[in-house]
């Protein structure tokens, strides 16, 4: 499992990830819309391409991408072929699931308080760990977006 605990700079939020509460990774803000980190002295970037795209660039170039397919549904694509789907299976909950040919393999959920966020995702620990923060990180931009529009219409 990894466990996620926003920091807040200026219009950017880092997160830093822990899996079994060791430090695994910093998921440092580059803009408003993407994310540095290094895993084994390899360096990532996580990047929004555009509201509609996610890419994950790496050592091998762009090594995995997102792309919205409805506004609860997201189709990822991994190095190795493999095809997952983001849901978001209700609109009343901020729970996402992460899909494998239809069946749920993963599931990611947020904890708010005290304007920090605070998040975990349940993902098989087979798939490469870039890959899952990669996937961590589009649902944490999902969660960090709704929260922004839900703290703009309560004003």
């Amino acid at each position: 499992m990894l466990e996620a605990a926003s920091r807040s700079h200026w219009f950017k939020v880092s997160y830093d990830i822990s899996e079994s509460g060791r430090p695994v990774a910093t998921l440092a803000a580059r803009d408003r819309s993407s994310c540095a980190f290094d895993i084994a002295g390899a360096s990532y970037v996580a990047a929004m391409a555009n509201r509609k795209e996610f890419r994950l660039h790496g050592p091998n170039g762009v090594e995995a991408w997102a792309s919205r397919h409805t506004r609860r549904r997201w189709l990822v694509q991994t190095p190795a072929g493999t095809a997952l789907t983001l849901v978001l299976p209700s609109m009343w909950n901020s729970t996402w699931e992460l899909h494998q040919n239809d069946r749920v393999i993963g599931y990611f959920e947020a904890k708010m308080g005290w304007g920090r966020m605070r998040g975990t995702a349940h993902l098989p620990q087979e798939m490469p760990l870039p890959e899952r923060l990669f996937i961590y990180y589009v649902v944490l931009t999902f969660w960090l977006q709704a929260s922004q529009a839900a703290a703009s219409a309560s004003v």
